[in-house]
Formats: C-alpha cells, structure tokens, sequence
C-alpha cells in the first residue's frame, strides 16, 4: 500500500507490481518501529503475471518495508498503526442474474467472489468499532456509499462487469480515511 495508515489488528497486505523487467521471486524487508534489524522474507505470487504479495497477520505495532525483486529495490515505505475500527467480518449475498434462474447465495464470512457477470453481489460488512461511513472501492476507480445498518455495520452492493478487485474504505468517527479490509478478489 505504500505509506499507509492501518487498524490495529487487521491483517495487512503488501502488494509488489514489478514494471518494466521480471524477476522470479521478491523479498519483503520489514523493520518494527524503532528497532534497527530489517527481517526479509519471500513474498508469494499474486494472481497477475510479475506481482507478489505478503500478509503481516495481527499487524500490532509500525513498522518500515522495502522489497527487493531481482537487483531492484523500492523506497521504503510505512505502515502506521492506530487503534481504529476494522472490517472484521464480510457477509455477501450472491444474486444470480434471472436467465439462470438461480436462487440466491449467502456466503458467511466472504471476502473474494467467484460468479456469473451481471451477478450483484449484496455486502454486509461487520466492523470491530463505529465508524463515520464506508464505501466500497473497485479496482477499476468507481467506488459507492455503503450505508449504515446499525452500529459498527454497513451494506452496500455491486454488479459484477468484468474480473477485478475491491476493498473497503472507512472514514473514522475522527474523520480519518483508510483502507478497512485488503483487496479481493472478483
């Protein structure tokens, strides 16, 4: 993500897109805040050609990162934590789109979508604390409100176009913007 804040205890993803040459393999150099020692460790294969990706699961405290991907290294980076809330939990509604005749699909503690184009895929999303608002955002720029359905809860909806990603963005009772969950998979 770059320079990021991030929630505590979420989950978070580092994503390496090598453009203009190749390399096989791609490291992630992390350094905790305050501590001098970079720990590397090989990051895996994302779906496209030339990414790579790395989890840091629980993500407690700061911390700094680089990755280097054949002779080339990126600048470093920081992931900022703070105590705010988080997606903790996606429940999607699939509904189908009418030629199929296929009733819908509810998928508990979802995140990815795998379905038919022209399915509009329902989103309950769970945070871990009340937030501002949320809105969903799509690989492809476009991005909707979702609305609140109580406290700590949002729904919003999309229709499938194409393969792509999403992720869900919050903005904090105090106004801070963020990303909530990583990216998924359509």
């Amino acid at each position: 993500p770059g320079n990021a804040l991030v929630p505590r205890g979420i989950d978070a993803q580092i994503k390496a897109s090598l453009h203009g040459f190749n390399a096989d393999e791609a490291q992630v150099f992390i350094r905790k805040s305050g501590e001098s020692q970079w720990i590397g460790s090989l990051m895996e294969p994302a779906r496209k050609d030339g990414e790579f990706q790395f989890v840091i699961f629980n993500i407690q405290n700061s911390v700094s990162y680089y990755i280097e991907a054949g002779s080339i290294r990126s600048p470093e980076f920081s992931l900022t934590v703070a105590d705010l809330p988080f997606v903790k939990q996606l429940d999607l509604t699939l509904n189908f789109p009418a030629y199929t005749h296929l009733e819908p699909k509810k998928i508990e503690k979802g995140g990815a979508v795998a379905a038919l184009k022209g399915t509009v895929v329902h989103i309950d999303a769970y945070l871990n604390g009340d937030a501002r608002s949320a809105r969903l955002v799509m690989s492809d720029g476009t991005n909707s409100d979702m609305t609140p359905a109580g406290s700590g809860r949002f729904n919003g909806q999309f229709t499938i176009k194409q393969d792509a990603t999403y992720h869900i963005e919050i903005t904090s009772k105090d106004g801070q913007s963020y990303n909530g969950t990583n990216e998924y998979d359509i």
